[in-house]
């Protein structure tokens, strides 16, 4: 069923942290087991999730480092949380028991720059990351061959996070936003900032003049454009580092918009021009539960998260 999208303006008091301060990762680790026939113990269990974290961890390392052109020593590991098992493809609770040649550990690691200090209140993730993960695991397996592209969208910016089967995680920015729209508004009218945002305001909420509606929808479009070529653009460059990110497989662009940033009520019913392909553009709101989400790996995952964190001294950056 198609999902009805509503018109939302959303608001938030957080800074979404750029390359250079804090990247989640949620990602598979495959470990292959020498000794396959043999059930996995519980010290080889624990063994195998320090392993799954610290090779997540130097690989988006890596990684991220490559992509801001920086040392990779730069980087430190804030957190790390396992959110789930499985063996030769298989989920599993608790993969103590099992015998199989393969066990895929399901990571989230957080990684900081050294000279980063976290703003007050904020968690020990960055939420888009998470919001990307929920979003494609809500749409099940709709998204086995796919590649969801999630983008968060303030005044100057929008950031960019990918999900696939095997990874989800922030792959750049493109310098576009509210500000964009209000600017070529402003150009067209030859009126200020305040009277173009009343007429954007009025553009959103459909009050005005099927003529005036018709000129500020060639607006939108035309500025819009400028962000899909710009994710296109952000995609491409970052498969330069990861291949697993292929474009042929994107359906959807998810878009999320901040900072008192309304987007059209109808944008579920458009199609964009993506990569030589018509592409659905779906307005997720802001009502994707992150917390909820790392309540539930802390809940389902203690015992496994406090061997991390007991086993990786190097985790308290």
């Amino acid at each position: 069923m198609k999902k009805k999208i509503q018109s939302k303006t959303a608001t938030t008091d957080r800074a979404i942290p750029s390359d250079r301060e804090v990247s989640t990762i949620l990602s598979t680790a495959l470990l292959k087991r020498e000794h396959h026939q043999s059930p996995i113990t519980e010290t080889d269990l624990e063994n195998y999730i320090v392993e799954a974290v610290t090779k997540c961890f130097h690989k988006s390392r890596l990684e991220i480092a490559s992509k801001a052109n920086i040392s990779e020593f730069d980087l430190l590991l804030r957190d790390a949380r396992i959110m789930g098992f499985k063996i030769d493809g298989h989920k599993v609770i608790n993969p103590e028991g099992f015998t199989g040649k393969t066990l895929e550990v399901l990571t989230l690691v957080t990684i900081i720059k050294k000279s980063f200090s976290f703003f007050k209140g904020s968690g020990m993730a960055e939420e888009g990351s998470l919001r990307a993960h929920i979003l494609s695991s809500q749409a099940g397996s709709k998204l086995q061959e796919e590649a969801l592209i999630y983008t968060e969208t303030c005044t100057a910016s929008t950031t960019v996070f990918a999900s696939t089967p095997t990874k989800t995680w922030r792959i750049g920015e493109v310098a576009w936003g509210k500000a964009d729209i209000l600017n070529t508004i402003k150009e067209f009218f030859q009126t200020d900032e305040a009277s173009s945002e009343k007429i954007y305001k009025r553009f959103i909420n459909q009050e005005l003049s099927p003529a005036i509606a018709d000129k500020l929808e060639n607006i939108f479009r035309s500025s819009f454009k400028v962000l899909i070529s710009g994710v296109s653009n952000v995609i491409e460059s970052a498969r330069r580092i990861n291949r697993s990110l292929n474009i042929s497989f994107v359906k959807s662009i998810s878009i999320n918009a901040f900072d008192s940033f309304a987007l059209p009520a109808d944008l579920d019913s458009r199609r964009f021009l993506f990569n030589g392909k018509r592409v659905k553009i779906i307005d997720t709101g802001t009502d994707v539960d992150t917390a909820g989400f790392l309540a539930g790996l802390d809940a389902s995952y203690k015992r496994y998260n406090d061997i991390v964190k007991t086993r990786i001294k190097w985790l308290r950056a």
